[in-house]
């Protein structure tokens, strides 16, 4: 393929999130362009399985793109690869904050990756940032199992179904144990498993959000399989953050609003990176203070 996660909005393609060095990204599409047509047939109105068989081939094989960005459209010739995904990307930024990139919660190793990450990265680290930009979302319980990481007591998410009957899910025992200052990144592509993460440590304040309001899918669904290789996808519940808020269709706040502009794709900036990179600096400097005063007393 090329290297993109898409979605469907208004009958329209959009690219949701470009793999880092595939294709796609070597060619210069960026998040939320719209694929207006593929080799030269246009796609509004098509199924996202259609599209993406349209953009898959063999590896070496071309695709000719056209994109719409501002209205204005752009063709992009680009050659297929093998594209390798991974859900977890970690590493240590300035010496003392531990950056967690998680792709997607979609398989089944990636509470092992997230355990992984942290283990290399948070014992030198004073603080956290867990990116969750373009994270689509996933498995529930891989979500609710890296959230019990962090949350040792309390509901991680409430679950209300067609009969308003709630069940919840509480913080239950987990092998590894963080508590350190948090920032978690999130987008407007940041939807259901991660908004579920994301809300319940936003709601117990055990991280700050930075970047823009996520998606807003909070309802639990379920496919039955019919006949003639058919299916329903069946809405049966929504999902409820810990304070009892209502996601869907309205997404999460962040604490700090801060824009991902296309100048800062191109130029190759991160102004939400900075912002939460700043905060924890300021967070650090604070807890020096308060050390030094103890100490003085």
């Amino acid at each position: 393929g090329i290297g993109v996660t898409i979605t469907t909005e208004s009958g329209k393609i959009k690219v949701v999130n470009v793999i880092e060095n595939s294709p796609a990204q070597k060619a210069g599409l960026l998040p939320d362009d719209t694929i207006f047509a593929v080799d030269g047939k246009e796609v509004n109105g098509m199924t996202l399985s259609d599209v993406s068989h349209m953009l898959r081939g063999e590896k070496g094989s071309e695709v000719n793109v056209t994109i719409l960005r501002k209205k204005k459209k752009i063709q992009k010739m680009i050659v297929r690869d093998e594209i390798k995904l991974k859900s977890v990307d970690a590493k240590i930024l300035d010496d003392d904050i531990a950056y967690i990139q998680i792709y997607t919660f979609i398989s089944n190793d990636v509470v092992n990756e997230v355990f992984d990450a942290i283990s290399k990265t948070t014992p030198q680290a004073r603080g956290i940032i867990i990116d969750l930009r373009g994270n689509t979302g996933g498995l529930l319980p891989a979500a609710i199992r890296i959230a019990n990481i962090f949350i040792e007591h309390g509901t991680i998410v409430s679950i209300v179904d067609r009969n308003g009957i709630k069940n919840t899910i509480d913080a239950q025992f987990s092998p590894v144990r963080i508590n350190k200052p948090m920032v978690i990144l999130t987008d407007g592509a940041t939807a259901s498993a991660s908004e579920i993460f994301a809300g319940a440590m936003k709601d117990y304040q055990l991280a700050v959000l930075v970047g823009e309001k996520t998606f807003g899918k909070g309802m639990i669904q379920k496919i039955y399989p019919l006949a003639n290789n058919t299916g329903m996808n069946l809405t049966i519940g929504k999902y409820l953050t810990p304070n009892g808020t209502d996601i869907n269709k309205l997404g999460i706040e962040p604490n700090y609003e801060v824009k991902y502009t296309l100048k800062d794709i191109k130029e190759h900036k991160d102004a939400q990176l900075e912002k939460a990179k700043y905060i924890l600096k300021n967070r650090f400097l604070q807890e020096d203070e308060e050390e030094e005063l103890s100490k003085a007393s």
